[in-house]
């Protein structure tokens, strides 16, 4: 079945606005996002290029502020979604737009665009 469409976007982009307009310029926010923003999807052909669930964590855990990719050796930084399927590019916007709005509601976040997890 379908997995992401509007409806999926407004709950999911409303419910972080609920946060942000609620508790969020006095706190520290870290977001997870995802490769999808860069119009990358799917699983990467090199298997030795996913992280551990542990290794993921990591990026978790420190006082960094701003946008950084997960492995953080990934450099990439052009987004390009137009050639995504629908329910991706669907979700690429939902992460896009989420963005977004934490940089522009708080001061101490950190968005984490994932790669690929084994």
């Amino acid at each position: 079945g379908i997995r992401r469409d509007a409806e999926t976007f407004l709950l999911d982009h409303g419910g972080l606005l609920k946060i942000l307009s609620t508790r969020a310029k006095n706190c520290r926010l870290v977001y997870a996002s995802s490769k999808i923003v860069y119009g990358l999807g799917g699983d990467s052909d090199n298997e030795n290029e996913a992280l551990s669930p542990d290794e993921v964590a990591q990026y978790f855990n420190d006082d960094l502020i701003g946008t950084i990719n997960c492995p953080d050796w990934q450099q990439t930084s052009s987004l390009d979604i137009s050639k995504l399927n629908n329910q991706r590019t669907i979700y690429a916007c939902t992460k896009l737009a989420n963005e977004q709005a934490i940089k522009k509601a708080c001061r101490n976040y950190k968005i984490i665009r994932i790669w690929d997890i084994r």
